[in-house]
C-alpha cells in the first residue's frame, strides 16, 4: 500500500508529480519517465517504444507502433509544497495517462490538481478518467495558477460480446491538452458511493481515441461525458457497447447487476439496434432491467435514443429534421408513464432523440441551411467521410449536457411528480459545465472533414478493404452457423456478412445473410450468426465477403464491398 493510512476502509494514495525527491507529507513522487508496471501499481501508461503495447482496454486510448508519448518535467525554482512541481505533456494531443492498480469492483474518491507547464501562459486542459471519461473539456487554467478538481470513480469489471469480462484493475486519469500538467492526486478508497450504470449501444458507450487525440475525429457515446455534468459525488460506470440492442444487452447487464445499491441509478438508451422488432420488441424487453433495479432500491431512467443526421432526414426549406427513432422514445416514455400510474416512484423518462434534432436545427442555422453543418459533431476523419450515425467527443458532450438539461426541465415543469423527484436526486449537486462547440477556426475552413482534421496513421501495409473475413463456421451437417470478420482499416459505416454457395458445376445455390450488423466502432475481429437452412455440400464451394449497408429504414445494402472475398 503507497502512502499513508486513513478514512473509511483505510487505503488511500497521495502522488507527487515531477522531479524525484523527498517524496513529503506521505506523498510517493512520480517522476515523467515512470512507466506502469503491476509490480510497482502505479505509473504512466504509453511510455517507451513498446508504449503503444498497452491494452486499448485500459484507459481507451489507442497507440500504433512507433508511436510514444513522452512527459516532461517541471518545478519552480526552489519547490517547497507537492504543487510546486508537475509532470508535463510535451504535445498536445499526445496525454499525460496515470494509472494505479487497485481491486476490481471498487469505488473511490479524487482529487487532482491541474496546472500549467509554463506558468507565464495559460494552459488549456482536458481531463479525463477510466476509460475516457469526460471531466473537463478545454477547461483554461490561467497563467501561473492551478485547478483542483474531484470526482468519483468506480472501476468495474465489464462485459464484451467480443472478448469477454474484462477484469478491471486500474484506476487511470488521463490529461491532455496545449501546456497542461498534473501536479498531485489524492485517491481515497469508499466503502460504497452513488454510480450511474449505464447501458446502451454503441452511440452510448466508451468508445476509444486514437493519439494523437483530436476530439472530432473519434467515435464517442453518451456515457463518456455524463461525469462531465453529474455531481462530484456520483460515479460513472460504463456497460453498453457498440451493436448492442435490450435484448443482447442482458449479460452486460447480469456483469454488474448485483453490485447495485440503494439510491444508484440506470440510464438505459436504445433503440438503434432494435432493426428487426422495432419499438414493440424494445418496449417487450424494458422489464427485465426495470424490475431487478426496482428490487434493489435503485433508480432507472430510460433515455430516448439520440437520432441519426442523415441527408434524407432534413429539409432545408424549414429547416427541421426528420426523426428515424422517435418510435422508441414514444414507447419508452409511454413504458415509464404506465409505471408510474401504478404507484411506482423509482423511474423516469428523459429525451434525447427530439432535443438532438433540434439542435441539428440550430446547428443548420448557425453553420447553413445544409445536413453538413452536423458534420463537425460526428465521426470523421480527415480524407474519409462523416459517418451518419455516431458521434463524436464534440457531439456526445453536447448531447450529455441536454440529457441533463432535459432532466432539469422535467423538474421544473412540475418537481412534485415521482418523475421529477428521481430526476431531482440525480441533478443533486449537478456541475454547470459548457459543452465544447466546435470554433470558427475550423467550421471556417469548410465542410468535414477539412484540413483542421489531422492526417490518419497509415500502417506499413496497406491493405485495400477495411474489413477481413478470417472463418466462416459451419456445423456437423454443412448449415453455416457464423462469420467471423476482422477490423483492419478506417471503416465509416456499418457492413452485412454475405455467403454464397455454389454447386460443383458453379451455378449459384443460394445466399445468406448474417443476422447481426459488422459494427465499424468495434475494433478487432467480430463474430456474426446465421439462421439459415443454406447448406455446404460435397464438392461444393463456398464465398464469404462483406457488403455495406445504409443506415436507414429498410437497411438497404449499397454496391460498396467492404472485403475480400474468402474461399476457404
Amino acid at each position: 500500500m503507497i502512502g499513508d493510512k486513513g478514512s473509511v476502509n483505510n487505503n488511500k494514495w497521495k502522488f507527487d508529480f515531477g522531479p524525484e525527491k523527498r517524496g513529503a507529507n506521505g506523498y510517493t513522487s512520480v517522476p515523467a519517465d515512470l512507466a506502469y508496471t503491476r509490480e510497482r501499481g502505479y505509473g504512466f501508461l504509453g511510455l517507451g517504444l513498446n508504449g503503444y503495447q498497452e491494452d486499448q482496454r485500459s484507459d481507451g486510448f489507442v497507440m500504433q507502433e512507433g508511436q510514444e508519448i513522452k512527459l516532461q518535467e517541471v518545478s519552480k525554482p526552489n519547490p517547497k509544497t507537492v504543487d510546486d512541481d508537475a509532470v508535463a505533456v510535451t504535445e498536445p494531443g499526445m496525454p499525460i495517462r496515470f494509472a494505479l492498480h487497485v481491486t476490481p469492483n471498487t469505488y473511490y474518491k479524487v482529487k487532482v490538481t491541474l496546472t500549467g507547464a509554463d506558468p507565464s501562459q495559460d494552459a488549456v486542459v482536458n481531463l479525463f478518467s477510466e476509460k475516457r471519461h469526460f471531466h473537463l473539456t478545454e477547461k483554461v487554467i490561467p497563467a501561473g495558477t492551478s485547478l483542483t478538481y474531484e470526482f468519483h470513480v468506480n472501476v468495474q469489471d465489464v462485459y464484451s460480446k467480443v472478448t469477454g469480462t474484462y477484469v478491471d484493475t486500474m484506476l487511470n486519469i488521463a490529461v491532455s491538452g496545449e501546456n497542461a500538467a498534473i501536479s498531485s492526486a489524492q485517491i481515497q478508497q469508499l466503502d460504497h458511493g452513488t454510480t450511474v450504470w449505464v447501458l446502451g449501444d454503441s452511440t452510448v458507450n466508451d468508445q476509444l481515441a486514437p493519439l494523437p487525440y483530436f476530439r472530432l475525429q473519434n467515435y464517442s457515446g453518451v456515457g463518456q461525458a455524463l461525469s462531465k455534468y453529474v455531481g462530484p459525488d456520483i460515479a460513472v460506470s460504463n456497460h453498453a457497447e457498440s451493436g448492442l440492442n435490450n435484448y443482447s444487452s442482458v449479460p452486460h447487464f447480469d456483469q454488474f447487476k448485483d453490485r447495485i445499491k440503494p439510491g444508484d441509478f440506470v440510464f438505459f438508451e436504445f433503440g438503434h439496434n432494435h432493426k428487426t422488432d422495432g419499438p414493440t420488441g424494445y418496449y417487450n424487453g424494458i422489464s427485465y432491467y426495470y424490475d431487478f433495479v426496482r428490487s434493489k432500491g435503485a433508480n432507472f431512467i430510460v433515455v430516448g435514443p439520440v437520432d441519426r443526421h442523415r441527408a434524407y432526414q432534413y429539409d432545408a426549406a424549414t429547416n427541421t429534421w426528420t426523426s428515424t427513432l422517435d418510435g422508441f422514445s414514444a414507447i419508452g416514455k409511454q413504458y415509464v408513464e404506465e409505471k408510474v400510474a401504478a404507484g411506482a416512484a423509482d423511474i423516469a423518462f428523459v429525451d434525447l432523440n427530439a432535443s438532438s434534432l433540434a439542435w441539428y436545427s440550430r446547428l443548420c442555422e448557425a453553420l447553413g441551411y445544409t445536413a453538413a453543418s452536423t458534420d463537425y459533431y460526428f465521426r470523421a476523419v480527415q480524407g474519409g467521410s462523416v459517418d451518419g450515425t455516431h458521434p463524436n467527443d464534440a457531439g456526445v458532450d453536447h448531447f450529455a449536457k441536454m440529457f441533463m438539461d432535459g432532466a432539469k426541465a422535467v423538474v421544473i415543469a412540475n418537481p412534485e411528480t415521482p418523475q421529477a423527484q428521481v430526476l431531482a436526486r440525480l441533478l443533486k449537486g449537478a456541475r454547470d459545465e459548457i459543452p465544447y462547440t466546435v470554433p470558427a477556426s475550423i467550421t471556417s475552413l469548410g465542410p468535414a472533414p477539412n484540413s483542421a482534421y489531422p492526417q490518419p496513421y497509415v500502417p506499413p501495409v496497406a491493405q485495400n478493404y477495411p474489413l477481413a473475413v478470417s472463418n466462416v463456421a459451419l456445423d456437423a451437417d454443412g448449415n453455416i452457423v457464423s462469420m467471423s470478420v476482422t477490423k483492419q482499416g478506417d471503416l465509416t459505416s456499418y457492413g452485412r456478412g454475405i455467403v454464397e454457395v455454389y454447386k460443383a458445376s458453379g451455378e449459384l445455390k443460394g445466399t445468406a445473410y448474417a443476422n447481426e450488423q459488422i459494427d465499424n466502432t468495434i475494433e478487432g475481429t467480430q463474430t456474426v450468426t446465421f439462421t439459415t437452412d443454406l447448406t455446404l455440400g460435397a464438392d461444393e464451394q463456398l464465398k464469404a465477403y462483406v457488403m455495406e449497408f445504409e443506415d436507414k429504414p429498410g437497411y438497404p445494402l449499397t454496391d460498396k464491398q467492404l472485403s475480400d472475398f474468402y474461399i476457404p
